[in-house]
Formats: C-alpha cells, sequence, structure tokens
C-alpha cells in the first residue's frame, strides 16, 4: 500500500459520507417544505 492509495480511500469514504449527509439533509427540507405547504392549505 502506498500513502497515495490510502489517501484515495479516505478521500473517497468522506467523500461518500458527506454525500450521504447532504443528500439526507436536502430530503428531509423538501418533505419539510411539502409537509408545511399541506398546513397552511388546511388552515385556509
Amino acid at each position: 500500500m502506498s500513502l497515495m492509495d490510502i489517501i484515495i480511500k479516505i478521500a473517497l469514504f468522506f467523500g461518500v459520507f458527506y454525500g450521504a449527509i447532504l443528500i439526507t439533509a436536502l430530503i428531509t427540507k423538501k418533505f419539510r417544505k411539502e409537509e408545511e405547504a399541506k398546513k397552511e392549505k388546511k388552515k385556509k
């Protein structure tokens, strides 16, 4: 194992990790907006 291989593996791991966090955050934001829109419609 060369140093470059280790760096690439760490970078890939963190890339996937942060990518998953960003995707879940975006999905939850979408759902929250939809829920808020539904609540506003019910109030009217």
